[in-house]
């Protein structure tokens, strides 16, 4: 009675011969044959010692299989933590002969004396029959989690890690480790290994393992997973979706421990695991809901803020709005018209932050939370132009503005406007309704306004050229 495993030596054979003798008292040797795995062919065999030998002949289109290297390569891959102990031996090694000194007998010019010694091959070990995830997590030294971590993965240092140990309702043992994202991780994807009973089965299974949680690294071990049927089969399975529940629980838990207990620690690790934790929240309602009091934001001078944090401290200058920006270095002269009046500006420049902001606004079940987005707000905006002249900023316009302009449908459009705290804005620093502009900033405006004329007259020359018109146009001076 074979398994559908032993039936892939087919893949790579084209004949398949079994040797084989049971341990128990009285047994005959059997000899098995077969080409296809469709017909066979038994005899008695010949061997002598209890057991089984298998043997492939291998195919001419497979020969890379008969090198060690992807033989070894192939086994530590699949059994590299199989409970049971796999050796590798090659074939075509030959005994070494060595010198070793005699203990205790020496020459007679003093030296000792030496044998000749021949070493015969052996057979290496391949796997690791007990692995580190399958430890208590109180057995475990952080040393040991982070060479697991170096063996799996590479030797940069992780974060941290979750080491999950369940026997009930299901039987589940895992390691998730926090890598360093990069900015650019919209191309980056971890690597969480799926086994079953210590067999590895594939790479960031995502029936099984949540989406947002294949940014993380580590291995996760079920063998109650019902692995002979589809991945369609897998989505409806009620143990698949309680283990993926539970891990997503595990994880939050870990970051919400870690937030309550070690804020400084937590803080540090921020900027690396931001990143991990927005998409986690827009992909998996019930993680937002779990995490959403240990999301922070930082602010240009370097502190981290909570929401509640944020929206406490500003509750009487920031008008119920949360002002950031996506570059304080080339928006540093519109921050600090903020900064200067004690507002926090949060510093959300990642590429991720645009979507996390929609969320927010959206989906983040949060009550008075908006982005002020250029298309929803057009009718009640009135453009200007910050510091930086590659920036343009926004202001909404006022019921008052509305009215002096005499235009009714702007002042109808200004009264709609959504009431609430607003992320504010999303290419610059949006301006506060109730604010009044100083000399200097109305000097900032006609300057923008200047550069704005400028950038029209250049385009218009550039039309005139590219049509080679015959008509030569003259600029205004103080232009």
């Amino acid at each position: 009675h074979f398994g559908l495993g032993f039936y892939s030596v087919f893949m790579v054979s084209e004949n398949v011969e079994i040797e084989t003798l049971s341990c128990q008292e009285g047994a005959e040797p059997v000899h098995w044959e077969s080409k296809d795995g469709m017909d066979f062919a038994i005899s008695e065999g010949h061997r002598t010692a209890h057991g089984t030998s298998i043997i492939l002949h291998i195919s001419d289109e497979e020969k890379e299989f008969l090198e060690l290297y992807r033989v070894r390569e192939v086994l530590t891959r699949y059994c590299g933590y199989m409970a049971y102990p796999i050796y590798l031996m090659d074939a075509n090694a030959k005994p070494v002969e060595r010198e070793e000194e005699i203990p205790g007998e020496t020459n007679e010019d003093g030296t000792p004396k030496k044998r000749k010694v021949v070493d015969e091959p052996k057979p290496s070990l391949i796997n690791d029959t007990k692995p580190l995830w399958l430890k208590k997590p109180s057995e475990c030294e952080d040393k040991e989690y982070i060479d697991f971590y170096h063996k799996m993965f590479g030797w940069e240092d992780p974060l941290f890690w979750v080491h999950l140990n369940v026997d009930y309702p299901f039987n589940l043992k895992g390691i998730l480790y926090f890598p360093k994202l990069r900015n650019d991780f919209g191309k980056y994807e971890g690597q969480v290994k799926l086994f079953a009973g210590q067999v590895f089965v594939a790479d960031n299974v995502k029936e099984v393992i949540p989406e947002f949680l294949t940014l993380l690294k580590g291995v996760i071990d079920c063998p109650d997973l019902p692995l002979n049927v589809s991945r369609s089969f897998l989505q409806n399975d009620g143990t698949v979706k309680k283990l993926s529940a539970h891990i997503t629980k595990k994880v939050a838990d870990k970051l919400c421990g870690l937030f309550n207990t070690e804020r400084e620690t937590y803080q540090k690790y921020w900027d690396d695991i931001a990143p991990f934790v927005k998409f986690g929240a827009m992909r998996d309602q019930k993680f937002y809901e779990q995490v959403k009091k240990a999301i922070l934001y930082k602010t240009t001078d370097g502190r981290y803020l909570t929401l509640e944090e944020y929206k406490t401290a500003n509750a009487d200058k920031a008008d119920k709005k949360v002002y950031y920006t996506n570059d304080p270095k080339r928006q540093a002269a519109s921050v600090a018209l903020y900064t200067n009046r004690g507002i926090d500006v949060v510093v959300m420049d990642h590429i991720i932050d645009g979507n996390f902001q929609s969320f927010m606004e959206y989906s983040g079940g949060e009550e008075g939370i908006g982005v002020l987005r250029e298309k929803r707000m057009h009718a009640a905006i009135k453009r200007f132009v910050c510091a930086d002249s590659s920036y343009h900023e926004q202001r909404p316009v006022t019921l008052s503005d509305a009215a002096s302009d005499g235009d009714e449908k702007k002042r109808k459009k200004a009264k709609k406007r959504k009431k609430g705290l607003t992320f504010a804005a999303k290419s610059g620093m949006l301006r506060p309704a109730s604010a009044k502009y100083s000399e200097e900033e109305s000097n900032m405006k006609r300057r923008g306004t200047a550069m704005m004329m400028c950038e029209m007259c250049m385009g218009m020359m550039s039309m005139c050229m590219f049509r080679r018109a015959e008509k030569v146009i003259s600029f205004p001076k103080t232009v």
